[in-house]
């Protein structure tokens, strides 16, 4: 048996569950790649469960200093893949391919001729089935498993689960409900939302799909998207997880490189990555067939390279069939998939790196980042109202445009041939513009919120620890929660100060024990706080699995389904509520604070919570003797001074100084060095100070 002693001193341990990951050449393999290294620089044990892109890893052997290999390798499937062979032979011979612009096999008319036959509905049925989710499950599901035991033997505190594929993220919930630490689900891409976007006449597939993603987010202590717009609408779907919801982008890994200002008098676009689904590059090939006729374009000096994977639609045969006799196939590379280096090289090579971002409103594709970082300029193909669009609008050698408009797109390769061509320059993004980006920015953030469900702070960054590996890091302790034979009496001492503050609010004139008893036996309210102190107590006692704590969870449960359903109301389980506050017995109460201190009293209908709309980070922390009048919003990372005053209808988006008053939408301070102890003595609602005096 471990000395506990030296368990104390140990490192704390994450688990990472993430499908890509160093050595993948998968740009999804980035984000959590840096994330481990960040971690483990700073002295925090990670566990990494992957495929590690079905390289050889040996297990238990360190990929960097700090972070340990579990690999877990995808199974076998011969039969599915035989189906899928046959299913693109004969796709592909059956298909006959004129040249033209946009290929027959998107025409409307031929897909839903195709769609009618009673064999093309069995194998899409089939198909349908087996890829529900994703074809990831049976690898998730030996994941899960890998996950617990790895989890056990290292002592994990805290399991990230990163997905697509988005079965990872069940596995993830599933290992964490069964080591009992809190869980955190990073959506790297939409989940239920693509389906909803692309086939919404799949409802009974979308709202299982719904089912499993409310499980997930519902079971998170943390969810993390790299989408502001993926963010807002899990919380409108499930509006109890507005505290817990994070937007944490992509970023641009290393250094900027050196911009490209002068390009020789050439004008090479380069395309590194995939071509599937929407993303099409008909639409740029047609634009560039018609510059190509204009008189006066030279065409040695153009060059248009797709490097990568070319699926669907867009296979290579499908390409070069397409470009056979025109002017272009002279000026179009269709090259394969290359290793990091050949990659590297070309860029070096290009004077403008496209990105096809086309019909993806709910998505930034990681590689937008990494362009902009490139000292190259960009050309972006994507819709005007898309996040994407919106992430780069603004910022100088960023050429957006829209393909629903070939004349604009014919145009803006006219002026790129002539600033690159004929004028031999390029514009490239300052790296003003560009710093906000970094992958540092984005690991920051990820540390706030790990560090805020571990219960402690991550060691922090300096320049120091920044020059040290990690094995030279000393880890910072895990700080536990109070002893329990301490925290028992405090939680008592909470109940019993709740339950007198609640009387002499409700009972003005009595203070029997009569009225005591019927006050705990008949206020909403309280039975809500005691439900969440219960909930409270389990998260700080996580780890301890005795008969106390089931006994306090089962509770939990029990209170949970009452907060929802007498009081419409749900608190964060990580809200921390001082003694002798009172919550309104009339509910509707949304609480995502980080605190929330001993005296204030809080009425009904009050939300507390991120800027999840604008991307914000940070929760409000709610002083002392605070008292907030009905209809309330307090939002972002704020504090609330001790003794200040919320009036009705107000919101609230910035700190407030103790004693102060506000008031409006937005709020602003219209009195300070009040003293609230009258308001705070009775349930009197008072929506201006001048009732109040009177």
């Amino acid at each position: 048996m471990a000395d506990p002693l030296e368990m104390a001193f140990e490192p704390s341990t994450v688990l990472i569950l993430s499908h890509p990951f160093h050595p993948s050449n998968e740009i999804g393999a980035r984000r959590t790649t840096a994330l481990a290294r960040y971690l483990a620089d700073n002295g925090i044990r990670v566990i990494v469960v992957s495929a590690f892109g079905d390289q050889p890893i040996e297990p238990g052997s360190e990929l960097y200093p700090g972070v340990i290999a579990v690999p877990v390798k995808r199974p076998s499937r011969p039969w599915l893949d035989l189906l899928v062979t046959l299913k693109r032979l004969v796709s592909s011979s059956s298909r006959a391919r004129p040249a033209s612009p946009i290929p027959p096999a998107s025409e409307p008319a031929d897909a839903a001729a195709r769609a009618a036959t009673p064999r093309t509905r069995l194998r899409d049925g089939y198909f349908r089935v087996i890829y529900f989710i994703d074809h990831y499950k049976k690898w998730s599901w030996r994941v899960s498993k890998a996950a617990i035991r790895a989890g056990r033997e290292h002592g994990a505190v805290l399991l990230l689960a990163s997905g697509p594929p988005h079965s990872t993220l069940l596995a993830g919930a599933w290992a964490a409900l069964r080591l009992g630490v809190p869980y955190v689900a990073d959506l790297r891409d939409p989940w239920s939302d693509v389906l909803a976007v692309a086939h919404a006449n799949r409802r009974l597939e979308l709202r299982l799909l719904r089912v499993l993603e409310g499980w997930v987010v519902r079971r998170a202590a943390a969810v993390t998207s790299t989408s502001a717009s993926v963010a807002t609408l899990l919380v409108q779907r499930h509006a109890d997880i507005a505290a817990k919801v994070h937007v944490i982008r992509n970023g641009y890994d290393g250094e900027i490189a050196p911009p490209l200002i002068r390009t020789g008098g050439r004008l090479s676009i380069l395309f590194a990555g995939v071509l599937y689904v929407r993303r099409t590059p008909y639409p740029l090939l047609a634009a560039l067939e018609t510059l190509l006729s204009r008189p006066g374009i030279d065409a040695q000096r153009i060059r248009l390279t797709f490097m990568g994977d070319k699926l669907g639609n867009f296979s290579e045969g499908l390409l070069k069939a397409w470009l056979q006799g025109k002017r272009s196939a002279a000026v179009v590379r269709l090259l394969p998939p290359q290793p990091s280096a050949a990659v590297a090289q070309e860029v070096l090579q290009a004077t403008v790196l496209l990105n096809l971002a086309q019909q993806q409103h709910l998505h930034v594709p990681a590689k937008t980042f990494e362009q902009l970082a490139s000292g190259r300029e960009i050309l972006l193909i994507c819709e005007d109202d898309c996040e994407t669009a919106q992430i780069v609008s603004g910022i100088a050698g960023v050429v957006q445009v829209d393909q629903s408009d070939p004349d604009v797109l014919v145009r803006v390769l006219l002026d790129l041939y002539d600033r690159h061509v004929v004028a031999g320059t390029a514009s490239v993004p300052a790296e003003a513009d560009i710093k906000r980006f970094s992958r540092a920015f984005s690991n920051e953030r990820f540390r706030a919120v790990l560090a805020s469900l571990m219960g402690h702070r991550l060691a922090q960054d300096s320049p120091e620890a920044s020059q040290r590996p990690a094995s030279a890091v000393k880890p910072a302790p895990l700080q536990g929660p109070a002893p329990l034979a301490r925290s028992l009496p405090e939680l008592a001492a909470q109940f019993w100060a709740d339950a007198r503050l609640y009387q002499a609010l409700n009972c003005t004139g009595r203070s029997g024990w009569g009225s005591l008893l019927w006050i705990v036996l008949g206020s909403r309210g309280l039975w809500l706080l005691t439900f969440h102190r219960m909930a409270h107590f389990c998260l700080r006692y996580r780890n301890l699995r005795n008969p106390l704590w089931w006994l306090a969870r089962l509770c939990t449960s029990v209170g949970t389904f009452f907060s929802v359903l007498c009081c419409r109301s749900q608190l964060s389980e990580d809200c921390e509520i001082g003694a002798g506050a009172y919550l309104s017995n009339r509910g509707y109460l949304l609480c995502g604070a980080h605190t929330i201190g001993a005296g204030s009293v809080i009425h009904d209908r009050c939300t507390f919570g991120h800027l999840v709309a604008e991307g914000g980070e940070g929760r409000p922390s709610i002083g002392k003797n605070v008292w907030i009048g009905p209809n309330c919003v307090i939002a972002g990372e704020l504090s609330v001074g001790d003794g200040a005053t919320v009036l009705p209808d107000s919101v609230l988006t910035y700190s407030v100084p103790p004693r102060a008053v506000v008031k409006g939408n937005p709020a602003r301070v219209v009195r300070r060095d009040f003293d609230n102890s009258r308001l705070r003595r009775s349930l009197t609602i008072v929506s201006d100070l001048t009732t109040e005096t009177a």
